[in-house]
Formats: structure tokens, sequence, C-alpha cells
């Protein structure tokens, strides 16, 4: 296996994004489900937010997005508790009660080099303390807080603190073989050539984002790009988008499946 980034640097970030979308009490439970669905939707189809079965059942995205929706209009609706975007995380568990089975998992599809073949492997996605090449945090909102008429914020955070997304890799973990200490920061010079990797998934994080950004307009909502601190990233300042770099240019999933760019090896 050749993989010479990390799913995880400590207190480093290499992107992040936070989604404010304005809700009242009459549009609380319509625009809750738009931003879910629809997420789920353009995260599965790049990639960057896949769902599968822990009990081996077989189903579609659609299918999963119809099931969820189901189970999220009893939440917003109920009233007795604050509901954020995107809680596919534990959803599952609040359908009975919390001490239910997980029926599912999410994760990234990063792509891995086995001998001489481009695999894409699946990694773990979490929440804020876990240590994933992905993470999200989301602040809830009671529907019933809104009815005095005062119109409050949805947010969902997403961001990374893997270097996976980088064409260069300057900083990184290297195996000491020590066992109390496994790992130690390096900084690499010259840098790593990361580019064979990232090819394979910063332009679908690319197009994922730039489809995203639409989602959130139709909701009126806004998009805060985070401050990126892993060296070899593009400082907020250079890239007010909040899209990542190869190579000086954005370069989207489209890009890559029409021929325009060339996949390096």
């Amino acid at each position: 296996m050749n993989k010479i980034w990390n799913e995880y640097l400590s207190d480093l970030d290499a992107f992040g994004f936070t989604v404010h979308i304005p809700v009242n009490y009459e549009n609380y439970v319509k625009k809750n489900l738009k931003f879910d669905s629809n997420f789920l939707e353009l995260a599965d189809f790049y990639g960057i937010h896949k769902i599968h079965s822990l009990t081996g059942e077989n189903f579609t995205v659609s299918e999963f997005i119809k099931n969820y929706q189901q189970n999220r209009i009893v939440q917003l609706l109920n009233g007795n508790e604050d509901v954020a975007l995107i809680r596919i995380y534990d959803w599952d568990l609040l359908v009975e009660n919390v001490y239910a089975k997980r029926l599912w998992d999410v994760s990234i599809l990063l792509p891995i080099k086995v001998g001489d073949v481009w695999e894409y492997k699946h990694f773990s996605i979490s929440g804020e303390y876990n240590n994933s090449p992905l993470h999200y945090y989301s602040l809830g909102i009671n529907r019933e807080d809104l009815k005095d008429g005062q119109g409050q914020d949805l947010t969902f955070s997403l961001y990374s603190k893997s270097n996976v997304w980088l064409d260069t890799i300057e900083l990184g973990l290297i195996p000491t073989g020590n066992e109390q200490e496994k790992f130690e920061y390096t900084l690499f010079d010259p840098p790593f050539n990361n580019r064979p990797s990232a090819y394979r998934i910063t332009p679908k994080y690319n197009s994922f984002l730039r489809d995203l950004k639409k989602l959130i307009g139709e909701l009126d909502g806004r998009l805060e790009i985070g401050e990126v601190i892993i060296p070899g990233s593009i400082p907020y300042d250079e890239n007010p988008e909040g899209y990542i770099l190869l190579d000086g240019q954005v370069i989207f999933q489209e890009d890559i499946n029409s021929g325009k760019i060339k996949m390096p090896d």
C-alpha cells in the first residue's frame, strides 16, 4: 500500500467551512429537510460522505434519504429537543432509544495505491473528537423557540485535519519505532509530492463545495470559510472561495472526467 498522507494532524486544519441557514417557525422543517437531503445526495455523488449499512442491508441513496426524511420529520415536529442539520451520525439511534444498535456508518472514500492499482478505501467520518480525515459539528434549534417570531441560524461545519488534499506535503506524521511515542511531526524538505493522491480526491471536494454553495444560496444562507493552518494549504486571504488549489489552480472533478486535466500517477 502506497500512502504518504496522514488521516489526521491534531490542531491543524487543511480546510473548513460553516454553513448558516436562517430559519423561522414556518420554514424550519422545510429548510432542514431540503438541506439535509440535497447535502446527502451531493456528498454521496462525489464520494465525500458515503452511507453504508452495518447490518448487511442493501439500499440506494434515494431509499436511505426517504427513510431518513421520515424519521427526521418526527424529530423536527417533536418540539422537545434541539435538532441540527445533518444528524446522520445519530438519527438511527434516536428512532427508538439512545441504546439502540447503530444501523449505518458514514465514511469518505480516499485514494490508496495498492501495487500498481488505485483504489478508493472507506475512512470513517466523525464528530469533533475522533482521529478521522473528515469532521463535522452542528448546532441545533428547538422549533418551539422560534414561536416568538425571531429567526435563528442553523449552523453546520465540515472540516478536515488531513493533508491528503494537498499537492505537496510539507508537514506529516512519521513512525518513530517507539512504543510510547509511535509517531512524530516532521517537516519535509523538500516537500513530498502528493499529486497522485490529491488529484484523485481534491477535485471531487471542489465540485462538491461548488454545488453546495448553490444549495445554500437557494436557502438564503451563507457560507463562512474557515482558517487553514497546515503548511502547504492556501490561506483564506489568497483563496476566499474556499476551494483547495492544485498547482495553483482550482480543478473540478469535471475537468478530470473530460480529460482537460491529466491525472498524475
